[in-house]
C-alpha cells in the first residue's frame, strides 16, 4: 500500500508541476455546469467503457438529456440540471495505471475546466482522485473505485463516496461463518493486490472480532486460474472451511474440487460479489455477499428498466455503469437542492453532498463524515428456481455497514495488506 501511494505522489507531481489550480468552478465556467468523467479506454475494458459512461448519462437522461449519437460515448444534448446547462465532459484513462488516472483528471480540471469529476473505477483511482484533490479545493471530486484507504485515511474535504468500499462488501460473512456454519477456522484464497487484500480484510476483520482464527492466507495473482490442485493441498493442511472473495479468472477447477472434498459444498465454502455474479451450477448452496440486492426491490427494477430502456444497445453484464450511476445521481440531487449554485469553492454544493441522505438502487445510503458511504450489504445463496435455473435466493440483509466495521478499521490502522489485518477478537461488527 505504501508504495502505491508512492507512485499516485510522484505521478501526482508530475502533473502538477505543469499546471496550477484555478479559482472557483463557477468563476471558471459561467453559466454551464461542466462535469468530468474519467473512464478506462483500454481495449481490454472492451464495452465496459459505453456501460460506465452510460451510468454516468442515466440521471441526465432522466431529467430530459438525449442521446446525441448511437453511443454513450458520443455524449449527451440538452442536458440541465437545477436551471442549469450541464457540460458532461469524458476523459480516458488506461487499465492499472495511476499516472494516466491522473493525466486524465488534470485534464479535465485544468483543461476543460470541469467543476464536479467522477473518477475512475481501476483500482487505485481512489488514492490519485485524493491526493489530486488537495491540490484543487474548489473542485467536488467522487470516487467509483473501492480501495478503503482513499476515504478512511487522510481524507480529503472535497472527496465523496456514495458506493460502499471493497471491504465493507463482505460485511455479514464473517458473522454467517461463524454463528450459522460453526466455523472456527478458516483460510482465504484471495487476489493479491491493492484491490483483493480490503475484500480478504472485511471477512478477516469481522470473522476474527467474533473469535474466529484465520490458519491460512493464500493470494493469488490478479486474472488467475485457481487450481484444483490448492483444494487439495488445503485438505492436507486439514483446512475445511475457505472464503474466495473474487478477483481471480476462473475458480471452477478450486471449486469442484473443493466439492468432491466436501459434498455439502454450502457449509464449507463462502465467496464474494464476482463468484456468485457467475451464478454457475459449481456453486449451487454456496453463500457470497454482494452490495446489490438479490431480491429485486422497486428501486433496483427501476434503474434496470430504465437503464435497458435508455441503453438497449449497452452491455452491462457486469454492472458497470452502477458505480457511476451512483455518483452521478447524488450531484444531480445536490445541485437541485442548492438551486446550482457552485460559488465560493462550491461550500453549498458539498455540504449539500455531505447531509444527502441518498436512495441508491442498492438501498438508502448516507455518507460519514470522511465523506464514505454507509451501505447495506446481502448475503445470498446460490439455488434452482422452480423452473430449474441457477439463481441468488437473497436470506439476509446487513444494514448501515461503515467503512470501520464498527471499530475494527480505523484512520491509524494498517490497511490491509498481505499479513493484515491481524486476527484479534473484539466483538461483532454486524
Amino acid at each position: 500500500m505504501r508504495s502505491d501511494a508512492r507512485l499516485v505522489l510522484a505521478a501526482l507531481a508530475v502533473v502538477l508541476s505543469a499546471s496550477c489550480s484555478g479559482g472557483s468552478g463557477a468563476e471558471r465556467a459561467g453559466d454551464a455546469v461542466r462535469i468530468g468523467v474519467v473512464t478506462n479506454c483500454a481495449p481490454s475494458a472492451g464495452l465496459n467503457r459505453e456501460a460506465t459512461v452510460a451510468g454516468a448519462e442515466l440521471p441526465l437522461i432522466q431529467r430530459g438529456a438525449m442521446l446525441a449519437g448511437s453511443r454513450p460515448s458520443e455524449g449527451i444534448n440538452s442536458a440541465v440540471l437545477a436551471g442549469r446547462p450541464v457540460t458532461l465532459v469524458l476523459a480516458c484513462e488506461d487499465f492499472m495505471s495511476q499516472t494516466s488516472a491522473i493525466t486524465a483528471l488534470s485534464k479535465l480540471v485544468e483543461r476543460d475546466r470541469a467543476q464536479i469529476v467522477i473518477a475512475g473505477s481501476n483500482p487505485g483511482d481512489g488514492l490519485a482522485a485524493r491526493e489530486f484533490a488537495r491540490h484543487h479545493p474548489g473542485v467536488t471530486f467522487l470516487l467509483t473505485s473501492g480501495e478503503q484507504s482513499a476515504t478512511l485515511k487522510d481524507p480529503a474535504p472535497n472527496v465523496f463516496r456514495f458506493e460502499g468500499d471493497v471491504a465493507q462488501w463482505t460485511a455479514g460473512l464473517g458473522t454467517y461463518a461463524h454463528r450459522s456454519l460453526g466455523w472456527n477456522r478458516a483460510a482465504t484464497l484471495g487476489q493479491g493486490d491493492l484491490s483483493g487484500w480490503p475484500v480478504v480484510g472485511g471477512f478477516d476483520a469481522e470473522f476474527c472480532s467474533l473469535g474466529g482464527r484465520i490458519t491460512d492466507r493464500v493470494w493469488v495473482p490478479g486474472g488467475a486460474t485457481v487450481r484444483a490442485w490448492r483444494a487439495r493441498e488445503f485438505g492436507k493442511a486439514h483446512v475445511d472451511d475457505v472464503f474466495l472473495p473474487g478477483g481471480l479468472q476462473v475458480i471452477t477447477p478450486f471449486v469442484n474440487q473443493w466439492r468432491r472434498l466436501h459434498p455439502d459444498i454450502g457449509r464449507h465454502l463462502l465467496v464474494g460479489w464476482e463468484p456468485l455474479f457467475s451464478r454457475g451450477p459449481w456453486l449451487l448452496g454456496v453463500v457470497g455477499a454482494s452490495p446489490d440486492p438479490f431480491a429485486a426491490t422497486a428501486r433496483w427494477r427501476a434503474y434496470r428498466t430504465a437503464f435497458h430502456q435508455a441503453f438497449p444497445r449497452v452491455n452491462d453484464f457486469e454492472l458497470a455503469d452502477q458505480p457511476y450511476y451512483d455518483e452521478m445521481e447524488p450531484v444531480a440531487e445536490a445541485l437541485e437542492r442548492v438551486h446550482g449554485d457552485l460559488s465560493h469553492g462550491e461550500h453549498r454544493f458539498m455540504a449539500a453532498l455531505a447531509d444527502l441522505r441518498y436512495h441508491s438502487p442498492e438501498g438508502l445510503i448516507r455518507l460519514d463524515r470522511r465523506h464514505q458511504a454507509i451501505v447495506p450489504v446481502y448475503l445470498g445463496r446460490v439455488v434452482r428456481n422452480a423452473k430449474g435455473k441457477i439463481v441468488v435466493r437473497q436470506i439476509a440483509v446487513v444494514p448501515h455497514v461503515d467503512q470501520t466495521f464498527h471499530g475494527y478499521f480505523s484512520p491509524t490502522s494498517p490497511a490491509p495488506s498481505v499479513q493484515q489485518p491481524a486476527c484479534v477478537r473484539r466483538g461483532s461488527t454486524t
